[in-house]
Parts: C-alpha cells; sequence; structure tokens
C-alpha cells in the first residue's frame, strides 16, 4: 500500500517522474566530479539536462556554479516579486 505523501507525488499536475538510466548516471558522475556535489544533487541535475530541460529551480546557491542549465533560485524569484509591490 502507498502512503498518502506517495499518492499526492504521483498525482501531482506538470510532474513527471523519470527513471534514473545509463546516459543520466553517466551525467550525474561527470557533475557530481566536477562540481563536487552530492550524488543526489548530480543525479537530479544530470536528468534535468539530459531530458532537455530549460532550468533548475532550487534554492541551493550551491548550484550557481553550474554551467550546463540555468539554475533558477527561489529566493531571488521571492525576492524579485517583493521589489514589484
Amino acid at each position: 500500500m502507498k502512503s498518502s505523501f506517495a499518492k499526492k507525488l504521483l498525482t501531482t499536475p506538470n510532474l513527471t517522474i523519470i527513471p534514473i538510466d545509463e546516459t543520466i548516471s553517466v551525467a550525474a558522475a561527470i557533475l557530481k566530479y566536477r562540481y563536487t556535489l552530492t550524488l543526489p544533487d548530480a543525479l537530479q541535475l544530470a536528468t534535468a539536462i539530459v531530458n532537455n530541460q530549460d532550468a533548475f529551480v532550487s534554492n541551493d546557491k550551491r548550484f550557481h556554479k553550474v554551467k550546463e542549465i540555468p539554475v533558477l533560485l527561489l529566493d531571488d524569484f521571492l525576492a524579485s516579486r517583493s521589489e514589484a509591490w
């Protein structure tokens, strides 16, 4: 039986679960080495890059060094919204 969290996650609109394959794994290994990332962070970034996403959304400022994909920081977005008010 799936937990209620898993059910909510799997039915979230506009969310696609992408299996980690060999291409993503190799890309993650390169990113992990290149930017000294944790494996989960490298896997998430590699998944976005390999699947040709426009950007990677996070609130982790350590991602600013990644050059392979634009990284959008939530704090920057919120700051720009509060300035507009």
